[in-house]
């Protein structure tokens, strides 16, 4: 008879993600479309303690690449600063993994 020990812990991967876009401007919204090149820099455990230490981390590929969509909305504050909300999706179609998230970007025109 085999005993066989589970444990549960969590590791938070640092990734490098570099996005090549084309945005397009409209007065309704703007989008932004393009490939994503994501690279693995490191990682490290969320939950170590004395009796679960993860010593060995790896991930194959090391560089994976997706898809980004984003869509945004460019809303001026006065004549030079504008605020730019936006919802982004990414999808990693060689790591299968998914992302979404929301930004603002502060934009100002210095002449």
């Amino acid at each position: 008879m085999v005993s066989q020990n589970t444990a549960a812990f969590t590791i938070s991967e640092r990734l490098l993600s570099v996005p090549v876009l084309y945005k397009y401007y409209s007065s309704i919204v703007n989008a932004s479309i393009g490939p994503t090149f994501d690279f693995f820099i490191g990682w490290n455990q969320r939950n170590k303690t004395d009796a679960l230490v993860v010593n060995n981390y790896t991930v194959d590929p090391n560089l994976t690449m997706g898809i980004l969509v984003k869509l945004s909305k460019s809303i001026a504050i006065n004549t030079r600063l504008l605020l730019e909300p936006e919802l982004r999706y990414n999808i990693n179609v060689t790591s299968e993994r998914e992302y979404a998230g929301f930004a603002i970007a502060a934009k100002y025109k210095s002449r």
